[in-house]
C-alpha cells in the first residue's frame, strides 16, 4: 500500500493559483513544488504537464451567482443587487486568472468549462431567462431581457477589468 497523500490536489491548485497570480505564467513547476514542500516529481504525478497545472489552477471559477437566480425572493430590488454583487465577485476572481492564461498563450478548452457552450454565452442566457421570468410575473418592466442582461454583465465586467488593470474602478460601488 502506498503512502497517503499529504497534500490534496485542491490544496495544490489553490497554492499554485496564488503563486501564478503573484509571479505570472512563466513561474516554474519546480518553484511551485518548493513552495508546496513537495517534489517536482510529485507535482507531475498529479498534473502531467505544467500547462495542465496552469489550466486547472487558473481555470474558469464556478459562477455561483447563477444559483441566486430564483423566482421567489420577496424584495426583487434587493435580490437584484445581491445577484449583481455576486456577479462582480465572479468577474473579480476570473479576470486575473483569464488574463494570465491569455498571457501564457492559452485559451480555455471546452474540457475546462465542462460544456459545449462557452461560459459567457451560457451565463448571459441564464440571466436573460431569469429577467424574462420576472417580467412575465409583472415584477419588471417589459424590456428586452437579452439587452438588459448584456448591460448588467457588460458594466460589471468593465468595472472588474478597470480594477484589475488600473487598480481602481471608474466608480465605487
Amino acid at each position: 500500500m502506498g503512502r497517503p497523500r499529504e497534500i490534496s490536489d485542491r490544496e495544490i491548485l489553490e497554492q499554485a493559483r496564488v503563486a501564478f497570480l503573484e509571479a505570472g505564467p512563466t513561474l516554474s513547476a519546480a518553484a511551485i513544488a518548493r513552495k508546496l514542500g513537495i517534489s517536482e516529481g510529485t507535482l507531475f504525478n498529479r498534473f502531467s504537464t505544467k500547462e495542465q497545472l496552469l489550466r486547472r489552477a487558473l481555470g474558469v471559477p464556478e459562477p455561483r451567482w447563477v444559483e441566486l437566480l430564483v423566482d421567489d425572493e420577496p424584495d426583487l430590488r434587493e435580490h437584484m443587487v445581491r445577484v449583481a454583487e455576486n456577479l462582480l465577485m465572479f468577474f473579480q476572481e476570473a479576470m486575473p486568472a483569464m488574463n494570465l492564461l491569455r498571457a501564457a498563450g492559452l485559451r480555455p478548452h471546452q474540457s475546462d468549462v465542462g460544456t459545449e457552450e462557452p461560459p459567457p454565452k451560457r451565463l448571459h442566457r441564464e440571466l436573460s431567462k431569469w429577467l424574462e421570468r420576472q417580467q412575465m410575473r409583472g415584477r419588471l418592466a417589459n424590456r428586452s431581457p437579452a439587452v438588459s442582461a448584456q448591460a448588467l454583465i457588460g458594466s460589471l465586467h468593465a468595472h472588474a477589468m478597470m480594477q484589475h488593470i488600473w487598480g481602481q474602478a471608474m466608480v465605487e460601488l
